[in-house]
């Protein structure tokens, strides 16, 4: 699969704020605020010119459109977000180059490299909040759609036994697992799938899915049986334009709301099976 940057020049600010939360419903997985303006990346093969173009147009905008590559980490040498608290301050998140917090609860270094999951979106926000009030000693859990690895390394951290985290994207595959690297990980196996490639037998007692709404509508019967029977579900990523459908979707597999966060416009809510 090929990744595709596409620069809006001149783009920054709250404006790129509204454009980022636009892109993130056509499936763009990762943005930089560059010097030149926003960069968003997306895979080949998910990117609608169509809806591109309607998007720029609505708000004005030009783009430009580049192959980007694994090999040729030019845009992402650069892509260093600032350190951040996640979780009221109990959650400490820095790229590698940025220096250590001895008095976070929990850190972790995530060096995102063009992949989604620095932890500065809404939606991974929501989940670190809600991961970090639960208690994970012993669990099997499989993170679906890993992007950066951020959600399964911080799983790992707070203490479960064994995380199956997978992308259909190989390059977050390769970028989760220099993450685990940059944090000693021992439990957290990458490797790359679909939902659907992914059913083992029992499934997991908690499956974390921050995705799109585009990707839950795609897989949201292949997410539903990976979670046991008892087990439950981190499900993110969609806005309140999709909220009502999202949820239906997960009704009908069977699962019960549990639990609901919201921020601005982006939910996260955890369901029981």
């Amino acid at each position: 699969m090929k990744t595709v940057e596409i620069l809006f020049p001149g783009l920054a600010g709250d404006q790129a704020e509204v454009v980022v939360a636009e892109l993130s419903t056509l499936e763009f997985e990762s943005f930089w605020e560059s010097d030149e303006g926003l960069r968003a990346y997306i895979d080949s093969s998910v990117l609608d010119h169509a809806a591109l173009d309607a998007l720029a147009e609505r708000y004005g905008l030009e783009y430009r459109e580049e192959d980007a590559t694994v090999s040729n980490w030019t845009p992402a040498q650069q892509d260093d977000p600032e350190p951040l608290w996640l979780a009221q301050g109990r959650l400490y998140v820095r790229g590698s180059e940025h220096p250590e917090a001895p008095e976070a609860e929990v850190s972790l270094v995530i060096d995102p490299k063009l992949s989604f999951g620095s932890g500065h979106h809404p939606t991974t926000a929501l989940c670190v909040d809600w991961m970090m009030d639960e208690q994970w000693h012993g669990l099997q859990v499989c993170d679906v759609g890993t992007g950066s690895g951020i959600l399964a390394l911080l799983a790992e951290r707070l203490g479960a036994a064994g995380v199956m985290a997978f992308d259909n994207n190989p390059w977050a595959i390769a970028v989760g697992q220099q993450n685990a690297a940059l944090n000693g990980s021992q439990v957290v196996e990458f490797f790359t799938a679909e939902p659907v490639e992914h059913q083992p037998d029992g499934g997991y007692p908690l499956v974390l899915a921050n995705l799109n709404a585009m990707a839950i509508r795609a897989t949201m019967a292949a997410v539903a049986r990976l979670v046991a029977e008892g087990g439950r579900l981190l499900l993110s990523g969609y806005t309140d334009a999709d909220a009502e459908e999202m949820h239906g979707l997960a009704e009908a597999q069977g699962l019960r709301l549990m639990d609901t966060r919201r921020e601005a416009e982006w939910w996260a809510t955890v369901w029981a099976r």
